[in-house]
C-alpha cells in the first residue's frame, strides 16, 4: 500500500499493490481512493479508481461521494458524482440526501433531492422519519411528502411501529395510516408477533388487532408455526386458532414440505388434527 499527502498532513491517495508491485483492487473492490478533508478526522470527498486509474463505481452508479457535517459532526448532507464531476443519482434516483439527528447523535429525519429539488422515492415518499428507544433501534418509522405531510408508502402504511429482539430481529410489527390509526394490510390483522428459533428463524407468527391482541387471519387461524432445516427452510406449518390446532378450508392443520438440491419445494404433505395425512379439498378433485 502506498500513501500521498495533502498539505496538511492529510492522507489525499491511498493505492494497493500486489507482491509484484503490480495494482490490484483491494477487498473494498478499488485499487485506489482519493480523499480530500475537514480535518483528520472527517472526510470531504472520496473517489475510487480501478488498476488502470479510471473512475469506478462501488455497486452504485456514482463515482465520487461528497459530504457536509452539522455543528456535531453528524453526516448531515450526501452528494453523488458522475466521472466528468457532474452529479449524478445514486442507484435510488436521487443525487442528495439531507439529514438530521438527535442529541444521541441518531438520524431522525432523512431527505431525497435530485437536481435541487424534492424527489419521490420509489417507495412513494419525499422525506423519512425515524424514532428510536433506550438501545438504539429503530421504534418507529414514517413517511411524508416534501412538505412534511403524511403519506402512505408503496407498502401501504405511513407508519411502521416495531419493538426488538435486537437490532436485526423484530419482536413486534404494527402498521399505522396518515392519521395514526391502525391498518390492515389486505388481510384482517394490525400487527404481528414473531418469536425465533436458536438460529434466527422465525418460528411463531401471531397476528394482531387495532387493540394488539390476536385475531383471525382472513384465512381463519392467528398462529402459525414453523420448524426449519438446516439450511433455514421451513419443513413444517403448524395452525393454530385461541391456541387449539386448526383446520383450514383445505382440510389440513400442519403442512410439511421437502426440498430439492436447488431450494425449491419437490413435495407438500398435509396431516389432520389426529397427525394423520389427507388430501389436500380445494384440490381432491383435480
Amino acid at each position: 500500500m502506498t500513501r500521498k499527502y495533502d498539505e496538511k498532513g492529510f492522507v489525499a491517495v491511498e493505492s494497493f499493490y500486489g507482491t509484484d508491485e503490480e495494482p490490484v483492487l483491494c477487498a473494498n473492490g478499488y485499487h485506489s481512493i482519493q480523499r480530500t478533508w475537514y480535518d483528520k478526522d472527517h472526510v470531504k470527498s472520496e473517489a475510487w479508481f480501478d488498476a488502470e486509474g479510471n473512475p469506478m463505481t462501488l455497486g452504485n452508479t456514482f463515482v465520487r461521494r461528497e459530504r457536509e457535517y452539522d455543528e456535531a459532526w453528524n453526516i448531515a448532507v450526501e452528494r453523488y458524482y458522475g466521472p466528468d464531476g457532474e452529479r449524478i443519482p445514486c442507484k435510488d434516483g436521487y443525487d442528495e440526501i439531507r439529514r438530521e439527528f438527535n442529541e444521541l447523535k441518531q438520524a431522525v429525519r432523512f431527505a431525497y433531492f435530485l437536481n435541487g429539488e424534492p424527489f419521490m422515492m420509489p417507495a412513494g415518499y419525499s422525506v423519512m422519519k425515524r424514532e428510536y428507544d433506550e438501545n438504539g433501534f429503530i421504534t418507529k418509522q414514517s413517511y411524508f411528502d416534501a412538505d412534511d405531510v403524511p403519506v402512505l408508502s408503496t407498502a401501504g402504511y405511513h407508519a411502521v411501529v416495531r419493538t426488538w429482539y435486537d437490532k436485526d430481529h423484530a419482536k413486534t410489527e404494527a402498521w399505522f395510516d396518515t392519521e395514526g390509526k391502525p391498518m390492515t394490510l389486505g388481510n384482517t390483522y394490525c400487527g404481528v408477533e414473531r418469536e425465533y428459533d436458536e438460529a434466527w428463524n422465525v418460528k411463531t407468527e401471531r397476528y394482531l388487532d387495532a387493540e394488539g391482541k390476536p385475531v383471525a387471519r382472513s384465512e381463519g387461524y392467528d398462529e402459525v408455526r414453523r420448524t426449519y432445516n438446516e439450511q433455514k427452510k421451513p419443513v413444517r406449518f403448524e395452525y393454530y386458532l385461541e391456541g387449539e390446532p386448526y383446520t383450514n378450508a383445505k382440510g389440513y392443520c400442519v403442512m410439511e414440505r421437502e426440498y430439492g438440491e436447488d431450494g425449491s419445494v419437490t413435495a407438500e404433505r398435509y396431516y389432520d388434527m389426529n397427525g394423520e395425512e389427507v388430501i389436500d379439498q380445494t384440490k381432491s378433485d383435480q
